[in-house]
């Protein structure tokens, strides 16, 4: 039985690169084939890409056959085009981004367009806006949604595309609940906008082929639903006869299999690549384009460009609202610098007297000695006591000069020093006010 098994011919995978593998071909999949080779006593298993594979021989006996491979860069099945709803609607997805995108999209002609939703949400406008984009092209182009989140606003934009699927993790709806503001923050919506939400909601989802109960239960929170069997098959109900999704009170939110069983996604898909799957397509391939590198760069853009006025209104803001202090401080610097200049000039100008004066002290003081150097030869003695009676006379009126301007100095210093000081704090305050603009 070994001999035979031995001798049975083994399976041959031809690669385009002329490399040949033999072996045992373990699994066949659309994209990969699985092979068990053998190297000596050494047994590997390795993939082998599809596009790589030239020809396949299956050595199976007398019915071994010859299976062309997709040859290498040759597309596989159907054609999709990638595009993402991703970010904030209003900031990051518009209504110009997706139209433009849209026009390269027709120009590429694929048989799929893949929306792939990850939003939380946002403008109730800007969903408006949107809407009416995805209904012409709805009239030309196979939409397709892949959701990983679709809150808010975003779970309108996602039931307006007829085929539905959702990632094992995803969510989609609480179409009339919170959704993010211009800064981002989550906040409800207006009533208004809840109005405009409820008002469009069921009307997007019967034109896409929805159930109109799921889509009323994401807007209505007096609707409560239930998912059961009935005719074999699950589905949405009002009430609570099952499995209660949805009570009073609250919106819908549907994750993955709840999704599915409501009748809302037609599948559950881990991405958009193998999308193709849960679609029971045997596969697809990319179709190349800058669509999602378009929409993803005006979305950057954009933010960026309203992060810039955003920057510039807070500041314009800060700067009005400090304006009124600014001119303050101007005016009481301006003030104290009049002030100031007027202190340093009397403070040169009492010192240019002091200085006189003490200059005149002296200069009687050298006259009181040459007096005395008069006497030096006919009485010394007469002559050092004009010296020392000299000197007193000097110390004694140059102490009364000091006491006499004393007050007056230490009034100008004083007010020198209150002067730096204010002007010190009215530099620092405008200094902190100014460091406070922001960036």
């Amino acid at each position: 039985m070994a001999a035979v098994l031995a001798a049975a011919p083994a399976d041959t995978v031809v690669k385009t690169d002329g490399t040949v593998y033999e072996g045992k071909i373990l699994e066949e999949k659309t994209s990969w084939i699985i092979m068990e080779v053998h190297k000596g006593q050494a047994k590997f298993t390795i993939p082998i890409p599809r596009v790589q594979v030239k020809s396949i021989v299956h050595g199976q006996g007398p019915r071994a056959r010859s299976q062309p491979a997709q040859p290498a860069g040759e597309p596989v099945g159907p054609g999709y085009y990638p595009l993402p709803i991703k970010g904030q609607i209003g900031i990051d997805v518009r209504a110009e981004f997706l139209a433009e995108a849209l026009k390269e999209v027709r120009a590429k002609k694929p048989d799929y367009v893949v929306l792939y939703f990850d939003s939380p949400g946002g403008s109730v406008q800007e969903m408006v806006r949107v809407l009416d984009v995805l209904e012409a092209a709805r009239k030309e182009l196979r939409i397709v949604a892949l959701v990983r989140r679709a809150l808010s606003t975003a779970a309108v934009l996602a039931m307006a595309c007829p085929e539905i699927y959702i990632t094992p993790a995803g969510q989609i709806g609480r179409a009339a609940g919170p959704g993010p503001d211009e800064q981002g923050q989550i906040v409800p919506l207006t009533s208004a906008e809840q109005q405009e939400v409820r008002r469009r909601l069921p009307e997007v989802a019967r034109q896409a082929g929805h159930p109109e109960l799921v889509a009323q239960a994401m807007v209505d929170p007096k609707v409560e639903m239930c998912i059961r069997v009935q005719d074999g098959k699950p589905g949405a109900f009002k009430g609570r006869g099952g499995r209660v999704i949805c009570t009073k009170g609250e919106l819908l939110l549907l994750g993955g299999r709840d999704a599915v069983d409501a009748a809302l996604a037609k599948g559950i898909g881990d991405d958009v690549a193998t999308l193709h799957e849960d679609m029971g397509l045997k596969g697809w391939h990319v179709v190349r384009g800058g669509g999602w590198y378009l929409m993803t760069r005006r979305a950057r853009e954009y933010r960026r460009k309203l992060e810039q006025a955003r920057r510039k209104e807070r500041r314009d803001a800060y700067m009005a609202s400090i304006a009124p202090r600014l001119e303050e401080l101007k005016r009481r610097l301006r003030d104290i610098n009049a002030k100031g200049k007027d202190a340093e000039r009397r403070k040169a100008e009492f010192i240019r007297r002091f200085d006189r004066a003490v200059a005149d002290i002296r200069s009687d003081y050298r006259a009181d000695l040459r007096e005395a150097e008069r006497h030096r030869e006919k009485n010394p003695d007469y002559a050092d006591r004009l010296r020392r009676e000299a000197k007193r006379r000097r110390d004694r009126r140059l102490e009364d000069l000091r006491q006499r301007n004393k007050p007056e100095a230490n009034r100008i210093q004083k007010q020198i020093k209150r002067w730096l000081q204010e002007k010190k704090l009215l530099i620092e305050e405008r200094e902190k006010l100014l460091r406070g603009i922001p960036k």
